[in-house]
């Protein structure tokens, strides 16, 4: 095997995941990395690891791509970091009794992509097993047991020091330019057998690439106390919450065809504020930390892809599934790098210069 010299530009999850598979497949990777915030979009990510759930946004392409999302965030990471940085409890789908149609609707799209057997009906009871603050508030819902969480502020830390770890160099610069034999960066050139562009949406506008606005908020909040993500269905402002160990709630998110950058509109937050109180009027004793403002990285067909050109790999178009396609469309770009053609699965999603 030709071991290779890996320039990898971003240092968001995606660059990071790029990273650990290199080197776990023998090459040597510097990871180039804008200094001050690190990675716009991937710190502000809810986490979820919720193929099925997603089918409501999601083309069935998308969810099976992501079935084994879980799995392969607990062989990243390993069992000594479940429940700080991943957790793999399964979805709660809700409804109030006007969207229960939305509930048959998730496992229509499910039953006919071959997926309903992924899927529990709940009752009241059962609702109420499974999450006792719900008592008395809602009779029908859904279980995922198969979905699961990461929580990106244990976790990008994590993956910086298993990176560094394996010998990984990082390099807090801005790199001004991407060509086949190497990067600029702060003036100066450096050389490397392979380049992976990672940057998100620092690279707006190749490949019509665009941002889609998302709104979220977190809080901190004793009651109710949530074992898992929590979605609710509604047509026009549907809501998940995301328990966080330190005893934070991660609440989103709207989706709005904007690159706005600015900060939560009050539109947005008050339908989610509304929605979250709807779910457990306990929540208006909460206390919010803060509101934030995110932009997923998306290309038209809002699908990942990795465009390969002679020296560079592009990844790109995560758009809201970051979390949960990032260990796979990883590998896709690392098996480009080494210069072997496309899995059946990643076929669809990697276009090539050559």
């Amino acid at each position: 095997m030709t071991v290779l010299d890996v320039a990898i530009v971003g240092g968001g999850v995606v660059g990071l995941l790029c990273a650990l598979d290199l080197t776990a497949r023998g090459h040597r990777c510097t990871l180039f990395d804008a200094p001050g915030p690190t990675a716009p979009c991937s710190p502000r990510g809810g986490g979820m690891l919720a193929p099925i759930s997603e089918l409501d946004q999601a083309e069935p392409e998308i969810a099976f791509l992501g079935l084994d999302a879980p799995a392969r965030w607990g062989a990243i990471l390993g069992d000594a970091q479940a429940g700080t940085t991943w957790a793999r409890g399964g979805s709660l789908l809700l409804a109030h009794r006007p969207e229960w149609p939305l509930l048959a609707q998730l496992q229509q799209r499910a039953r006919a992509a071959g997926l309903g057997d992924r899927i529990e009906e709940l009752d009241a009871a059962r609702i109420t097993a499974l999450e006792p603050w719900t008592a008395g508030r809602f009779r029908r819902g859904l279980f995922l047991p198969g979905e699961g969480v990461v929580h990106p502020a244990t976790l990008l830390p994590t993956l910086q020091a298993m990176a560094a770890a394996r010998g990984v160099a990082l390099r807090p610069v801005r790199v001004e330019a991407i060509a086949a034999g190497g990067v600029r960066a702060d003036g100066s050139e450096h050389r490397a057998d392979q380049v992976v562009d990672c940057r998100g949406l620092a690279a707006r506008g190749e490949r019509n690439l665009r941002g889609v606005r998302g709104e979220y908020l977190v809080l901190r909040s004793a009651s109710p106390s949530l074992g898992r993500p929590v979605r609710l269905m509604h047509p026009r402002y549907p809501l998940y919450v995301i328990p966080r160990p330190d005893g934070r709630y991660y609440v989103g998110a709207t989706q709005l065809e904007s690159e706005d950058e600015g900060p939560t509109h009050v539109r947005s937050a008050l339908e989610l504020l509304s929605a979250l109180y709807s779910l457990d009027p306990a929540f208006a004793d909460a206390e919010i930390e803060s509101f934030g403002v995110g932009l997923r990285p998306a290309y038209p067909d809002n699908r990942p892809h990795v465009h390969v050109a002679p020296g560079v790999v592009a990844v790109n178009g995560l758009f809201r599934h970051g979390y949960l396609l990032s260990p796979l469309v990883s590998s896709w770009a690392a098996d480009a790098v080494e210069g072997r053609s496309p899995t059946a699965d990643a076929r669809p999603f990697v276009t090539s210069d050559a």
